[in-house]
C-alpha cells in the first residue's frame, strides 16, 4: 500500500515525524483491489480526522454501489462545517462505480476548485481510470492511497508476517510459508484466514504450521507446472495433495 500527494509526499500515513501532525489532505483518494488494506487505510485516515471529536455530527457516509445516491447531497455535506471540531469526514464509497459517473464529471469536479479545508473527503474505490480529470486533480491537490498489495511470493509472506506480529503472535517456523502455500496472494482472503488463527489461538497467542494446515483451507490455483515438478522430482506426497 502506498500513498502519494504531489504538494506534499510526507503526507503519507505514518510519515509525519514525532510529536507533530501532518496537515490533513481536503480530498483522498483510497483506491486498489484489496478490500482489507482499504479498510485499513480508511481507518487509520478516520482516526487522523475525527481524533476525540464527535462523530455523529462530524461524519458522513454515500456509496454509490447502491442507488440512490445524489450528488448534491454528498456536496452539500462537504461544505458543511464541522461541529465542535476541526475537521469533518465525508465518505463516499464506489466512486468507480458507473452510477459515479454524473458525479465524477460534474459536481465532484466542481468541488475540487475549491474544497473546504475543514473537510476531509474520502472518495474509494476498488478501480478508478486514473486518465480521468478527476483523479488528476486529486493527485494535485489531495493525497492518493493506492491499496495493491504485494504479489511476489516473499512480499507476501513477509506480508503475513507482519499481520502476525501486530497481533502479538507467536508463530513457529513456516507459519507464512504455510498461510501462502494454501492461498495464496489474496490479500482479502488471507487477512480472514489470519483473523480465524487469531482466535482459534486464544491467550496463547501461538500458531504453528500443522496449525495452518489443519485450520486452513486449500483456495490457491495450482499451475500445472507444480504437479508435473512434483512427479518428476518423485515427491509423490506432494503429488497426491496437488492431484487431490
Amino acid at each position: 500500500m502506498s500513498s502519494s500527494r504531489s504538494s506534499d509526499p510526507k503526507t503519507a500515513p505514518g510519515a509525519e515525524p514525532p510529536g507533530s501532525r501532518a496537515p490533513i489532505a481536503p480530498v483522498v483518494l483510497i483506491e486498489g483491489p484489496e478490500a482489507s488494506l482499504r479498510d485499513a487505510a480508511l481507518a487509520e485516515l478516520r482516526e487522523r480526522v475525527l481524533a476525540d471529536a464527535p462523530r455523529d455530527f462530524n461524519e458522513d457516509r454515500f456509496d454509490f454501489t447502491v442507488s440512490g445516491t445524489e450528488p448534491a447531497a454528498i456536496v452539500g455535506a462537504a461544505r458543511t462545517l464541522p461541529m465542535m471540531a476541526q475537521t469533518r469526514l465525508v465518505l463516499v464509497r464506489g466512486i468507480g462505480e458507473k452510477r459515479a459517473q454524473a458525479f465524477t464529471e460534474g459536481a465532484l469536479l466542481e468541488y475540487l476548485e475549491a474544497p473546504l479545508e475543514s473537510t476531509c473527503l474520502v472518495l474509494e474505490a476498488a478501480s478508478v481510470d486514473k486518465r480521468q480529470r478527476w483523479v488528476k486533480r486529486i493527485a494535485k491537490i489531495g493525497q492518493v492511497i493506492d491499496c495493491t498489495g504485494p504479489s511476489r511470493p516473499a512480499d507476501v509472506r513477509r506480508w503475513i508476517d507482519a499481520r502476525l506480529a501486530e497481533r502479538s503472535m507467536r508463530c513457529g517456523g513456516g507459519v507464512a510459508a504455510a498461510l501462502f502455500d494454501l492461498v495464496g496472494a489474496d490479500l482479502d482472503r488471507l487477512s480472514l484466514e489470519i483473523e480465524k488463527l487469531c482466535l482459534h489461538a486464544g491467550e496463547s497467542r501461538s500458531i504453528d504450521a500443522d496449525t495452518v494446515g489443519e485450520l486452513v483451507g486449500q483456495v490457491r490455483p495450482r499451475a500445472l507446472y507444480e504437479l508435473t515438478d512434483a512427479i518428476g522430482e518423485r515427491r509423490l506426497a506432494s503429488a497426491l495433495r496437488l492431484v487431490a
